[in-house]
């Protein structure tokens, strides 16, 4: 399956934008900072990319699975994202095993250039 380039393309440039802050676990979630007693929004990879195809990451819509931790399938078929792709993406992301192999913590720059080369 060969994803979509023009949503490749803006999501590679939203990804290393600086724009978005990591999180881990859910397309996006909003955070506490005991230290500053403020929140913050965090963003997987493929929250960034829900908000670069819906523009609102709050949207409960297609786009998220209904537990906001991926994308439903329809959704990634439609821009040419396979169920293996997400679950990579999502074991780079948070740091966690996928398919029998542990995954170190990569920045949102590390993904964008495995999309890059492999999407």
């Amino acid at each position: 399956m060969s994803m979509d380039p023009t949503v490749k393309s803006k999501w590679l440039a939203a990804l290393r934008s600086g724009d978005f802050k990591q999180g881990q676990g859910y397309l996006v979630i909003d955070n506490f900072d005991d230290d500053r007693c403020s929140t913050w929004t965090g963003y997987c990879c493929l929250g960034v990319l829900q908000v670069v195809c819906n523009g609102d990451p709050y949207l409960p819509d297609l786009f998220d699975n209904g537990e906001g931790t991926f994308l439903t399938y329809a959704s990634a078929e439609r821009i040419g994202l396979t169920d293996d792709e997400m679950n990579l993406l999502a074991a780079m992301n948070d740091g966690t095993q996928y398919n029998g192999s542990v995954y170190e913590k990569h920045d949102f720059n590390a993904i964008a250039d495995h999309i890059e080369g492999n999407l």
